[in-house]
């Protein structure tokens, strides 16, 4: 038996020795040989759209990314589910065609700040002296972060392999994204070659001879290039706003049109998804160690780093509809503490108090409403527009 036991572990270890040595002979042989290939990403843009939904809408709408990142006076503005508003006040309608400031927007439910920063990743160079505009949602601080559909939705196969070959991102911010695949890799049916690179990257970070190996296969992969176009913006006019006023106005239109309820909620909402059986809604007691808060001190830090011109604009909840809202205090406060001591500009539109609550900020629940946009259009105004 003993001598059975021996002749196993011989054999396993002699398995492991060849297996070990291979691995050396590839890394220092045959992976060290790099492919120079380029692949240019045909599309037929013209100029930047207002607004983009996915990025998996198709090249052009990764190619719509790139191009406002790389026109440096307009604004890039990032945001979840308030980005699909049909509000004529939203800013890449407004600001662009009144305001002289160039807006576009990125983003639907779900697009949260992991899914951007690895987005944005892909963009390194690009994002030098960008404008780059996060709207952040509270609600957002009360899941676990991104989820993997909206990661695999923003972080497409062209932008992870242009973080795979790009050598000014570093091995551990590689390792780091092969860290949240890997936590997540049961949820995705069919990884791919550039999925399992990172994941890779992260699993064998404890072994040099292995990390070398996969990561050297990143010679496997293009260097994924977009054409440079002859960016058509769209003509402009500069209309003086007198924002006191026309925030009184829209306050006073948006009070003026509710008539279901008494929460100031748009009547079409309340009646579709509130009347039957209303309840008032409460968001469970956040936790400390929130990783949506680390995920979107990594992307403000990233696009610090990188020269970006970042700022944030913090959403609002409806505390006539949402009861205990102050859970979020704690959250906003480190937040807000954060942004302050890294000079990041931003506008906090969040309270807990009804009180302080102003009507028509949002038109329903959560959802910004004309005077919160208009709110908005002035932030991007003063932050970005031209100094006179």
């Amino acid at each position: 038996m003993r001598n059975l036991l021996k002749y196993h572990i011989t054999a396993l270890l002699l398995a492991f020795v060849v297996s070990l040595g291979s691995i050396i002979f590839l890394t220092q042989t045959v992976l060290k040989i790099e492919n120079p290939k380029v692949k240019t990403i045909s599309n037929t843009k013209t100029g930047i759209d207002s607004y983009t939904y996915s990025l998996k809408d198709g090249v052009n709408a990764e190619h719509n990314l790139y191009l406002s990142l790389r026109e440096k006076k307009g604004v890039t503005l990032l945001g979840s589910s308030e980005l699909t508003s049909k509000s004529e006040y939203i800013p890449h309608i407004f600001a662009t065609n009144n305001l002289n400031l160039r807006v576009s927007s990125f983003g639907h439910a779900y697009f949260q700040s992991y899914a951007m920063y690895s987005a944005l990743l892909g963009y390194r160079n690009e994002v030098k002296n960008a404008n780059i505009c996060i709207i952040v949602s509270p609600g957002w601080f009360d899941t676990d972060g991104t989820n993997i559909e909206a990661f695999l939705e923003f972080a497409t196969p062209n932008l992870l392999e242009r973080i795979i070959k790009d050598e000014g991102i570093t091995l551990a911010e590689k390792q780091e994204i092969g860290n949240y695949l890997h936590r997540n890799k049961y949820l995705i049916a069919s990884p791919g070659r550039r999925i399992n690179y990172f994941i890779n990257l992260f699993e064998y970070h404890g072994f040099p001879v292995l990390n070398d190996y996969f990561r050297n296969r990143k010679s496997e992969f293009a260097t994924i290039q977009y054409p440079e176009s002859n960016i058509s913006l769209p003509s402009q006019k500069t209309v003086n706003v007198n924002w006191e006023k026309k925030f009184s106005e829209l306050e006073e239109q948006f009070a003026n049109n509710v008539h279901s309820n008494k929460m100031f909620i748009n009547d079409e909402y309340y009646e579709e998804y509130l009347k039957k059986d209303y309840k008032h809604a409460e968001f469970s007691v956040l936790k400390s160690d929130n990783q949506e808060l680390k995920d979107l001190y990594l992307l403000v830090d990233y696009l610090k780093k990188n020269g970006a011109n970042v700022s944030i604009i913090i959403q609002n909840l409806n505390p006539y509809h949402f009861e205990k809202l102050e859970r979020f205090n704690p959250i906003l406060t480190k937040m807000t503490n954060y942004l302050d001591k890294n000079d990041v500009p931003y506008l906090n539109m969040f309270t807990a108090d009804s009180n302080d609550y102003v009507p028509g900020t949002l038109d329903d629940i959560m959802h910004t409403g004309h005077l919160g946009w208009m709110k908005i259009n002035k932030f991007l105004v003063d932050t970005y527009g031209e100094k006179k």
